[in-house]
């Protein structure tokens, strides 16, 4: 379980440096930080959290991603 939960993170978090990278160069953007409690940054104008909009675009491709024709899984899987 802990195997399936790190491969599915690592997978999420591909997916969401991938679209960053897209976002930045059509944004200008140079670097991208974590904002929360536990990071460095202490102070954030709202006018530079891109949050709404990046969730908006992973959304958007997440929707295209599902609507799109799944390759059937062809793994024979050993019954014991």
């Amino acid at each position: 379980v802990v195997n399936d939960q790190s491969k599915l993170q690592n997978e999420l978090y591909g997916k969401i440096t991938a679209f960053l990278k897209k976002y930045a160069e059509g944004s200008d953007l140079q670097v991208v930080m974590k904002y929360d409690q536990t990071s460095d940054v202490l102070f954030g104008g709202p006018g530079i959290d891109i949050s709404k909009d990046v969730i908006k675009g992973l959304n958007e491709e997440f929707k295209n991603e599902k609507s799109s024709p799944v390759k059937a899984d062809t793994a024979k899987v050993s019954k014991k």
